[in-house]
């Protein structure tokens, strides 16, 4: 087991693979209602590439948002990676 980190250290990363429900070809992310990574993501002063693991399904026109919403940089699904918003957001 590696080190356990505290919650600061995700200003350090590269990358953040996060799950989601759904995301939409805009970027947008349903999440599962508590908004944990949206207040993280919307917390971090240089974010990373942000990329969501999903079905291919579950790569949509459009999902519902709320204005707390953080985007997401693109999808990775069974079959591709998808780039869907700038990197750096």
């Amino acid at each position: 087991m590696g080190e356990l980190l505290g919650p600061i250290a995700v200003n350090d990363v590269d990358l953040m693979i996060i799950p989601a429900a759904s995301v939409d070809r805009s970027g947008m992310r349903l999440g599962w209602g508590r908004g944990y990574f949206d207040k993280t993501l919307g917390s971090i002063q240089n974010c990373p590439p942000v990329y969501a693991v999903v079905y291919d399904s579950e790569l949509v026109d459009e999902v519902p948002r709320d204005l707390h919403d953080q985007p997401v940089t693109g999808v990775v699904t069974p079959t591709r990676t998808v780039v869907l918003a700038p990197a750096g957001r």
